[in-house]
């Protein structure tokens, strides 16, 4: 049973949340740039596999960061515009329990959760 759309009351707590946030990112993605900067010197040939690796790592973990820091700033702008804590699949009010856990949330639980059948699909069942 979906709940209806209610402002969410906390938004302050939420704001402090994201900023933080926010700024953690910034600063891996920062520190993800100069780690990425120290791999073009040029590495002795044996140490080149690890190297390459360490380069795909660090690519993944930096897309992964920038993609968290996008959800975030769109949070950081739903609570400027007031739409904050509104899932954007069925428009019901996010869980403040699930905000709570995920500040950035896009949809409510039940939105987010894939169909029994995606499950069936994703461990190869069907």
């Amino acid at each position: 049973m979906k709940q209806s759309i209610q402002p969410v009351q906390a938004a302050g707590l939420f704001l402090r949340l994201l900023v933080g946030r926010q700024a953690e990112l910034l600063a891996e993605l920062n520190s993800t740039r100069d780690h990425t900067d120290g791999l073009r010197e040029p590495v002795p040939e044996a140490d080149q596999p690890a190297a390459a690796q360490s380069s795909s790592i660090t690519q993944r973990l930096s897309a992964i960061e920038s993609t968290e820091l996008g959800r975030v700033n769109e949070a950081l702008k739903k609570i400027r515009t007031g739409t904050y804590g509104v899932c954007e699949s069925c428009r019901s009010s996010i869980p403040l329990a699930r905000l709570k856990v995920i500040p950035w949330a896009e949809r409510c639980r039940d939105c987010e959760a894939p169909a029994p059948q995606e499950r069936l699909e994703e461990a190869g069942r069907v």
